[in-house]
């Protein structure tokens, strides 16, 4: 009960302080279009019972959790970025290898693997093929892709 009392005791308060600086300044101009904003902002905050008593600490928590929040979505979506990135990037590079084993006239699959830098710097490559293939294919892969022939592996 004391709360409800203090509660209309505030609202009551701000009401008449708003009503006495509104008076002053008549109903036209720039000043009391401004007074009349800044009193319903402060009739705002009465209502949703703002603290006055200067402890500004639990704002400043919960501004520097939505903060601490914020970043970590924005690293999240950052990682989630980052990982789309790669996997396109693989399905694109294996799709590429593919077609190039396709073109020397064989039939492997491929399994590539990508770096930090979001760069293919390896590959799984599986397929019965001639050593003419590999050697063309391992050549071609390291000067249109840049993956070293050292970084293919090949399986029957």
């Amino acid at each position: 009960m004391e709360a409800l009392r203090q509660y209309v005791t505030v609202l009551t308060a701000a009401a008449i302080l708003c009503a006495i600086l509104t008076s002053f300044l008549g109903e036209k101009g720039l000043s009391a279009g401004l007074m009349r904003l800044l009193c319903g902002l402060v009739m705002v905050l009465c209502v949703f019972r703002f603290d006055w008593s200067g402890k500004w600490s639990n704002l400043l928590d919960v501004t520097d959790t939505i903060r601490r929040e914020g970043e970590l979505a924005a690293a999240s979506g950052e990682l989630e970025s980052r990982n789309a990135m790669a996997a396109s990037i693989k399905a694109q590079t294996e799709a590429y290898i593919l077609d190039k084993a396709a073109e020397l006239g064989a039939s492997v699959q491929a399994v590539v693997s990508v770096n930090e830098e979001l760069r293919p710097d390896g590959a799984v490559l599986t397929g019965n093929v001639s050593p003419y293939v590999k050697s063309r294919l391992s050549a071609l892969l390291e000067i249109q892709l840049g993956i070293a022939k050292e970084a293919l592996v090949w399986k029957n």
